[in-house]
């Protein structure tokens, strides 16, 4: 069955790169496609995409409103180094993307992977993160605005030099609390992250700028609360 840009790729993510400026290097964040169930009380590192989850990547490349970097970052995970790969495809090219640390394995909030791995077995990941985004201390992970701070800097400083969307693969309990953080809470973490889902940042004339669902905020200083 053929797939439709409108039905088959996440809407808001669509509306955000139809306001991207396309004179200007754009990071784009999104979460990785759809991927194979993980059993509760497993990680999941080996875990892959579907069929799925690999046409829609492909279908998003095929889909970009401007020229791709031929190169990208994504969390060492292979679903998000698959969804990469994918959507470069889709574009016509290929592209092993950098394992970017900041994006997975730990990620940006985790800063001791043995206190807060098992955390996220015994209380799922959606409790988690929700907890983050909320300002509760968890053991092992970094606040929110910290964490979204060492993002944002992480992207902005592998913006592209020209004109180009650069594309960095990550994990929703990586995405969803910094999207709630630079979007000043316009995306809410009930709504949680869709897979292929997330948001665009560049660097303005006077400063950080990210899309959202088609929306383009003033992220917080960097010092700032969720």
């Amino acid at each position: 069955q053929a797939m439709n840009i409108h039905t088959d790729l996440p809407a808001a993510l669509m509306r955000s790169l139809a306001v991207a400026p396309l004179n200007r290097g754009v990071a784009v964040l999104i979460r990785h496609g759809d991927r194979h169930h993980i059993p509760q009380g497993e990680y999941g590192d080996e875990c892959t995409l579907t069929e799925h989850g690999l046409a829609r990547a492909q279908l998003l490349g095929a889909s970009l409103p401007g020229p791709l970097s031929p190169v990208a970052n994504s969390s060492p995970l292979r679903r998000c180094v698959q969804t990469v790969q994918a959507i470069a495809a889709g574009a016509g090219g290929t592209i092993e993307p950098t394992p970017d640390p900041l994006l997975g394995k730990p990620g940006a909030f985790v800063f001791d992977g043995p206190q807060a791995g098992p955390m996220f077995l015994e209380r799922g990941t959606r409790q988690v993160v929700l907890d983050l985004i909320a300002g509760r201390e968890l053991p092992g992970i970094r606040s929110c605005e910290a964490g979204s701070a060492r993002l944002l800097t992480g992207l902005l400083a592998s913006l592209p030099a020209g004109p180009a969307l650069r594309f960095h693969a990550s994990h929703d309990a990586i995405v969803l609390p910094f999207l709630v953080w630079a979007t000043r809470g316009a995306l809410r973490g009930e709504d949680w992250i869709a897979p292929l889902d997330g948001g665009l940042v560049w660097l303005d004339d006077d400063g950080p700028r990210v899309a959202w669902n088609g929306e383009v905020f003033t992220p917080p200083a960097r010092e700032a609360t969720c």
